[in-house]
């Protein structure tokens, strides 16, 4: 603001040179009396500071362009000169743009990986610009200002069906294929080819398909044609599957990851590895067991049992990882049935220990399963294009992910509820929420329950829950000691928000630490909620929960805090 000529003569003088001669130095900053010697230096490292002080607000001036691109100013070493680069990149058509490192600040020489992510029912054609190119990731390297346009199009080609199987009980089959794209999961059935029984349509955009047949009499003969659409409409269909129902009262195994599952290749994120699946029968389903390795035979417990086997005839086996072999394990489930029958399926379990090392990352949309990324824990959950979801809503659906041995870092997640599951309130469950789980281990036992019922010792729970009358954010400890909660807002259905949470070692223990924010909105300067726990884990690994609530996760990103 300028100063008229009365106002600059009405402010007071900090030095005169005038009043001060006499006495044969100057003052500096009007306070204290400098030696000639000692007012030279002075004056000296001043201009050095206020030349220095010019650089930097040009650097800071021209590191950020007012378009939002990316930019540097980077010291040219040769010349002490300084060269601003910027990164343009840019989308065509139905699909987003990932670089491997954020701006906007870049150093000169520094290597970029840009990645073109296309939206469901897209498909990336290639890079124009500066770089003409199809490579995706494409490398670029920033010493000059770079423009590239990441182009899109409608994905026309239909997805390819592979892998068709039918595993036939006696009133039940399950279909299973998979697809080279995310898409839908559709089955006609009928005891000719024209499939007179109806279709079986389930809408989720997943790879690793699974459907169950059911109202099928005992040794019949069936026919099955699969058909899966991708998300630009491009459908594509198997050719005719035939299979004969079992004779006689059979129960049917439905193990939901498939019969093939590798195990540990992207680390230990508990204790023991889940077998999930559900089994049916006409007459009831009285026992479930299993054996590993041609070992004693263990028995599990069947849903619905108002914890972790959510509906009737799921069931969950904890299979400690200390027990598996490193390849090929072989897991036999024995079901037997109120009438006597029994029927048994072979899971193979391929163990491939794998230390997991931060930074971690998953990426759902290029992911062809979800023990591609991570380990299902608990419930019957599918790929949705690129984020995963519970199919059932259940009592703690839990996704881990990483090794047990992870200590400080931080966990960045999206999440976009959508609804409230049918049992939301009811015995052992109270109420819905979201949440992450942090220095996780497993599930432990209180008694000689399979699947173990306990969810603690845990480093910490971070939730949203829809208490009534009003949701809370809550931050807990190990055994729920301590407890920091806030309402300052709630989540609203629909909207994508990010959860932030960390992990860090401090003087007595661990410290907590996580924030709640919407999507496209600034981060929070500040931690939302925060707490030390002193008793629970030092190390463990990182869990997604959907409790009884219809919600989508993004891509779980899991970083070491530096130092």
């Amino acid at each position: 603001m300028a100063l008229s000529s009365s106002e600059s003569k009405s402010r007071p003088t900090l030095f005169s040179a005038e009043r001060w001669k006499s006495r044969g130095d100057l003052p500096l900053f009007g306070v204290v009396n400098i030696p000639l010697y000692a007012r030279v230096a002075a004056f000296v490292a001043m201009a050095f500071v206020v030349v220095s002080l010019a650089v930097g607000l040009k650097l800071s001036a021209n590191a950020f362009s007012r378009d939002g691109s990316w930019s540097d100013a980077v010291a040219d070493g040769a010349s002490g000169s300084f060269a601003n680069f910027s990164l343009d990149a840019s989308v065509e058509g139905d699909g987003r743009v990932v670089s491997s490192a954020q701006g906007p600040l870049f150093a000169s020489g520094q290597e970029l990986l840009l990645t073109a992510v296309p939206s469901d029912g897209a498909v990336f054609t290639g890079w124009t610009g500066d770089i003409e190119s199809t490579d995706n990731p494409l490398l670029v390297t920033m010493d000059d200002d770079v423009s590239v346009q990441a182009r899109f199009e409608t994905d026309t080609t239909p997805p390819v069906i592979d892998a068709v199987s039918v595993s036939p009980a006696s009133a039940s089959a399950i279909v299973r294929w998979t697809t080279d794209d995310p898409s839908t999961s559709s089955v006609q059935v009928g005891t000719t080819t024209a499939y007179e029984m109806g279709t079986i349509e389930e809408p989720q955009l997943t790879r690793d398909h699974s459907v169950v047949v059911t109202g099928l009499s005992p040794g019949v003969a069936y026919h099955v044609s699969v058909s899966s659409e991708n998300g630009s409409g491009a459908a594509g269909s198997s050719p005719d599957t035939g299979f004969v129902a079992a004779a006689g009262s059979v129960p049917g195994i439905n193990v939901w990851y498939g019969e093939r599952q590798v195990v540990g290749a992207h680390g230990q994120p508990q204790t023991a590895y889940n077998l999930l699946g559900n089994v049916a029968d006409p007459d009831g389903v009285p026992s479930l067991s299993y054996s590993l390795n041609g070992g004693a035979s263990r028995a599990l417990t069947l849903g619905a049992d108002t914890r972790r086997n959510q509906a009737a005839g799921d069931f969950n086996a904890d299979i400690p990882y200390a027990d598996l072999q490193p390849g090929e394990n072989q897991v036999v489930l024995t079901a037997t049935d109120g009438g006597g029958s029994s029927a048994s399926t072979t899971v193979v379990l391929d163990y491939q220990p794998t230390p997991v090392e931060l930074p971690y990352e998953t990426d759902w949309r290029s992911a062809g399963r979800i023990a591609d990324q991570g380990q299902v824990v608990d419930g019957h959950w599918s790929l949705d294009g690129d984020t995963v979801r519970p199919v059932e809503y259940g009592y703690d659906r839990i996704v881990a992910f990483g090794d047990m041995s992870w200590h400080d870092y931080e966990m960045t997640v999206t999440l976009t509820a959508h609804g409230l599951g049918p049992l939301n309130g009811s015995e052992n469950s109270g109420n819905s929420l979201v949440g992450i789980a942090l220095n996780w281990n497993g599930h432990t036992q209180r008694t000689d329950e399979q699947p173990a019922s306990y969810w603690y010792p845990a480093g910490s729970l971070a939730w949203y829950r829809w208490y009534e009358p009003r949701a809370l954010f809550e931050l807990r400890g190990n055994l729920d000691q301590p407890i920091v909660r806030h309402n300052r807002f709630e989540l609203e259905f629909g909207r994508t928000y990010v959860f932030k949470a960390r992990s860090e070692t401090v003087e007595g223990g661990i410290r907590y630490s996580w924030k709640v924010w919407e999507q496209g909105t600034p981060e929070p300067t500040s931690w939302d909620l925060q707490l030390v726990e002193d008793a629970g884990p030092a190390t463990g690994s990182v869990g997604i929960i959907a409790h009884h609530t219809d919600v989508q996760w993004g891509d779980v990103i899991v970083t070491p805090i530096d130092g």
